[in-house]
């Protein structure tokens, strides 16, 4: 239970009064935080073990992890060699021990984490920058794993961004020589609810926003449009992925009619023009409608 007298007005004390209770495993006052702030509470555990996880980026990121580790299974961070993650930088994080100042600064904030969630407006971003329940919260995770000296997983409701539904993010505490915190690594892997459903189809999908930016794209259409690469994705369409599309219809008439839009469209990709067939349909994602363009070969 959160002491009475801590307000809202104190966060630096609040996290550090979360931080000791998530270290012995009492996630309550962070649940009940994030209720005084009208937010769903998020989830919390120290049984990490993503090589059992379903994103096979958590099982990589584990597995790379893991081979800096001592003999103790410790961390070393001057053994981190960050290339060994290769693309995957994009979605991990490093954060600085906390040097006698509130919080933890950010090193290391990859593109695509940036683009999904709450941007860092440079490298020297604090933990307690963030404003409200996020700024107390990521905090004191971060103190809490300091503590314990242990990885945990935390998913987290995204307040930002209108196509995340959630932030998973695997966060394994570092060490220097002397086997003191000397920071954190964490790999932060946004997900939708429409991604499941997106990935199997065989052919490329893209969710694009009413100013025509790109979202998403499934699976197939990364491998065909962007290399394989999974995001970023604050492009247009026709950065992203080389279509020239004009939709009359908004999303949200898309929706209401629920009638189909579709067109011929031109595809530019390493200087030739091809044509793809484009089916637009819309979905909601809680608040917010999002046209799904489905693409075929014409």
């Amino acid at each position: 239970m959160l002491d009475e007298n801590v307000t809202l007005g104190c966060p630096i004390q609040l996290a550090h009064i979360l931080a000791k209770q998530v270290a012995v495993d009492d996630f309550s006052g962070i649940t009940r935080l994030a209720e005084s702030y009208g937010v769903p509470p998020p989830f919390l555990s120290w049984n990490v073990d993503p090589r059992s996880a379903d994103l096979r980026v958590e099982r990589n990121f584990w597995e790379i992890t893991q081979g800096f580790a001592q003999a103790d299974g410790s961390v070393r961070r001057d053994l981190l060699t960050m290339d060994r993650y290769g693309s995957m930088n994009e979605w991990l994080m490093l954060l600085d021990k906390n040097d006698g100042t509130p919080g933890y600064r950010y090193s290391q904030f990859g593109p695509a984490v940036e683009t999904w969630c709450v941007p860092a407006t440079s490298a020297e971003q604090n933990t307690l920058d963030f404003d409200g329940f996020l700024g107390i919260f990521l905090t004191a995770t971060y103190e809490a794993i300091a503590m314990r000296n242990a990885p945990l997983l935390s998913i987290h409701q995204s307040f930002e961004q209108a196509f995340v539904s959630k932030n998973r993010r695997i966060i394994i505490p570092l060490v220097d020589r002397h086997g003191e915190n000397d920071g954190f690594i964490a790999l932060n892997t946004p997900t939708n609810l429409l991604q499941p459903g997106l990935e199997v189809l065989p052919v490329p999908v893209l969710v694009v926003d009413g100013d025509m930016t790109v979202c998403f794209a499934n699976k197939e259409a990364r491998k065909s449009l962007d290399s394989g690469r999974y995001g970023p994705w604050d492009r247009s369409l026709f950065q992203y992925a080389g279509i020239d599309l004009t939709i009359e219809s908004s999303p949200e008439e898309i929706l209401i009619s629920g009638v189909p839009h579709a067109s011929t469209c031109r595809h530019l990709a390493h200087h030739r023009i091809g044509t793809f067939k484009a089916t637009v349909t819309a979905a909601r994602h809680f608040e917010h409608v999002f046209y799904i363009i489905m693409l075929t070969r014409d």
